[in-house]
């Protein structure tokens, strides 16, 4: 299915997307490519943004808020374009800062937990154990691996 928007409707949304990426105060910029489709900056700017806001609350009914469209329709357009549904990029994205955090040895499970959006320990273990297959308490306790 391919939705066009009137003129005056794309003034909104680039105005809109405009005062997310004011909004995000991060000094990377948006790199998107146009020449995918017409959805495909929209999609480009709503992953930067949970990519920036990982460890909120992340919906997609606040970010279609934000960009003045319908969740439904914004679901649809980032699983068209991405061929992944939003709450499972979320999950994805979350899980593997997580374990990037985890990995460094930097935090406590529970700081990490918090740190990407979780505030429950148990659920972001249960979380983290189905997607890698391990407790974040393994990963933690895992030696680090020295290169000579």
């Amino acid at each position: 299915r391919l939705y066009l928007l009137k003129s005056s409707r794309m003034s909104v949304l680039t105005e809109s997307l405009r005062k997310i990426r004011e909004e995000m105060d991060s000094d990377r910029p948006l790199s998107v490519d146009t020449g995918k489709s017409q959805h495909a900056w929209l999609v480009a700017a709503v992953q930067a943004y949970v990519e920036h806001r990982i460890g909120g609350n992340v919906t997609l009914k606040a970010i279609a808020d934000k960009v003045g469209l319908h969740e439904d329709h914004l679901g649809r357009v980032f699983h068209e374009e991405t061929g992944t549904y939003f709450s499972d990029f979320v999950l994805e994205r979350r899980m593997a800062e997580a374990r990037t955090r985890l990995s460094a040895g930097a935090a406590s499970v529970a700081d990490v937990a918090n740190l990407v959006g979780y505030t429950s320990s148990q659920n972001f273990a249960r979380a983290f154990q189905k997607r890698w297959g391990q407790s974040p308490s393994q990963l933690l306790r895992r030696p680090a691996v020295h290169e000579d």
